[in-house]
């Protein structure tokens, strides 16, 4: 399985929510890595793309980095000064 991964940092200009995460989210830089597998060759290939977001949260008292899954198209409406985030990517 070929496999490509690009680091990016998403910037969201006001808070915001994820359909992943309960809570409303701060604004601010955070990052993301955008994953594209795929296996097989030519038409009968199985193409699968992913995109992570690291999260800061507190546990017992500690900040930790939690990783969630997100679609682009949630990333990009959340982000709306550039909605056009990761689609082109």
């Amino acid at each position: 399985m070929g496999k490509r991964t690009k680091r990016t940092v998403a910037h969201f200009p006001a808070p915001f929510r994820l359909a992943s995460v309960a809570h409303l989210l701060p604004s601010g830089p955070y990052a993301a890595v955008l994953t594209k597998a795929a296996k097989g060759v030519g038409d009968t290939a199985v193409r699968r793309q992913t995109v992570t977001m690291f999260l800061p949260r507190v546990v017992n008292g500690r900040w930790i980095l939690q990783e969630v899954a997100v679609s682009k198209d949630e990333i990009g409406m959340a982000t709306l000064h550039d909605p056009t985030f990761l689609l082109s990517v």
